[in-house]
């Protein structure tokens, strides 16, 4: 969910140093990511073609790896959001560990793993 109060946090922090600029580049990144992600995820739904299908798929996950590679950078470069990140995975996690792990629908356009440690 987007905070706007996390990326005032992270901008305030950033202000000073050189990584303001750098910061910023990653969060809007980490936006196209998820958008292009999201049309992978259309165009799979709405094709009859298995090598089409296959193919956006195999972009769709290497999008999956970008953001990964991006929450890295982001949280070396502010701690701030660094910490932030850790306790929303916490309560995500804590979530789980009170029974809600039965009720977390199976997604259809990632499959049915729902690893999230």
């Amino acid at each position: 969910m987007f905070n706007p109060t996390m990326i005032s946090e992270v901008a305030q922090q950033n202000q000073t140093n050189e990584n303001y600029t750098t910061t910023q580049k990653v969060m809007a990144d980490l936006m196209g990511e998820f958008e292009a992600i999201i049309q992978y995820n259309t165009h799979i739904a709405e094709t009859n073609s298995e090598i089409g299908r296959r193919t956006w798929t195999h972009i769709r996950n290497e999008e999956l790896h970008h953001i990964g590679e991006l929450l890295g950078l982001l949280e070396y470069l502010s701690p701030v959001a660094k910490t932030h990140i850790a306790m929303g995975k916490q309560e995500f996690l804590n979530s789980l560990n009170s029974g809600l792990q039965n009720d977390m629908p199976q997604s259809p356009m990632f499959g049915s793993q729902n690893n999230m440690q």
